[in-house]
């Protein structure tokens, strides 16, 4: 019977062959590309998010004082922002842990040091189980969303 030829038996030594290091290296590249696009999203994000803030609120005021509201419906007065401002926070983390990870792996691939290979890819982990973490929340919110909506379609029919 032939031996499988994709069969993994596995050793405590690893050793990379030359097409699985051009790999990584190309990962690396495309890693650090998407963690910095990521870092100035969230910039501007940041930036945007104070600039709404502030114009929002400097309207809600003129036309409290124009009397065009009898009431005060600047509610946005950073209220959203700071909402906005942990929602981006949160992002941070698995874009950080990308950086981390294409900084680690090229540098492994450099040094040829199974020490630092291993800790990329404990980023890259962080990095995934991040996403997986907010994956769940999102789906969990949504269902929730959903349920109330049948809900009120429900009561309202």
């Amino acid at each position: 019977m032939a031996q499988d030829v994709h069969q993994v038996t596995w050793s405590e030594d690893v050793h990379l062959s030359g097409q699985t290091r051009s790999i990584l290296s190309t990962i690396s590249k495309w890693t650090k590309f998407l963690s910095i696009v990521g870092f100035i999203m969230l910039t501007i994000s940041v930036l945007l998010i104070l600039s709404a803030g502030t114009l929002i609120t400097s309207v809600n005021r003129y036309m409290q004082v124009e009397g065009f509201y009898p009431y005060n419906p600047g509610t946005f007065e950073w209220t959203y922002a700071i909402m906005y401002l942990i929602v981006i926070a949160i992002y941070f983390i698995p874009v950080y842990y990308l950086y981390k990870f294409s900084v680690r792996i090229k540098e492994a691939l450099a040094t040829n040091n199974d020490v630092t290979l291993t800790e990329a890819f404990k980023y890259l982990n962080s990095h995934y189980t991040w996403f997986g973490i907010l994956t769940i929340i999102g789906l969990i919110i949504f269902a929730i969303a959903l349920l109330f909506m049948i809900v009120a379609f429900t009561t309202y029919m």
